[in-house]
């Protein structure tokens, strides 16, 4: 019983050996012939695709003969063209000699004619565009100098001016001082204020200096 056994095992390792050798021989086929379509496919894809560039490289070369044809039948139309214009020119003025020739001076007064008298019309300057103050009617100096709001003072143009003599009165008195903008009724600002602070309560520069400060 035990040969019979060894045996039996062999006789299945064997088949299962054989089994497996057939088993990668055929998958071995299978992926040679999907190989070889697929390398058959691409051979007639690049069949078609080399075709397709022939086909289009001929096209364009037979386009490239029509254009030329073309451009030689028009060269040789105009040149044609010129040629009977130039003829045709030359033989309606032969014909004007001999018209002339045959009629000397009739009615050479008659044909006069005296250019007609135009009255000559002055040159027109380009009109010169308005300004803002012009466009409001008011003057120039309105214009930059209105302020909005009509107690405000204003101490000098410049609001670095303005910061410089806040600077000076506060080092001079050591008051507290206080800068700004005046703003302009047509601008944006028409000069800078100065406030002087004594005993907190505010003076422009005009009522500080009023009061006998320099």
């Amino acid at each position: 019983m035990g040969k019979k056994k060894k045996i039996i095992l062999i006789c299945m390792v064997v088949f299962v050996v054989i089994g497996s050798f057939v088993t990668v021989f055929i998958v071995h086929s299978l992926n040679k012939t999907k190989f070889n379509k697929k390398e058959e496919v691409q051979q007639e894809e690049q069949k078609d695709s080399n075709k397709k560039i022939k086909d289009t490289q001929k096209e364009e070369a037979k386009n490239k003969e029509k254009t030329s044809e073309q451009e030689t039948t028009t060269e040789e139309t105009k040149e044609n063209f010129k040629k009977a214009t130039t003829q045709k020119g030359n033989s309606n003025h032969n014909s004007n000699i001999r018209q002339d020739s045959d009629t000397p001076n009739k009615s050479s007064n008659n044909n006069t004619q005296t250019p007609s008298s135009q009255p000559t019309q002055p040159p027109q300057t380009p009109s010169k565009p308005q300004t803002e103050w012009e466009k409001l009617g008011i003057s120039e100096y309105e214009y930059y100098n209105a302020k909005l709001y009509d107690d405000e003072e204003v101490a000098f143009k410049n609001i670095v001016d303005c910061k410089n003599e806040a600077i000076r009165i506060n080092n001079t008195y050591d008051f507290v001082t206080n800068v700004g903008n005046v703003s302009g009724k047509y601008v944006n600002s028409v000069g800078c204020w100065v406030e002087v602070y004594i005993d907190g309560k505010p003076y422009s520069l005009s009522e500080f200096k009023a009061m006998g400060y320099k």
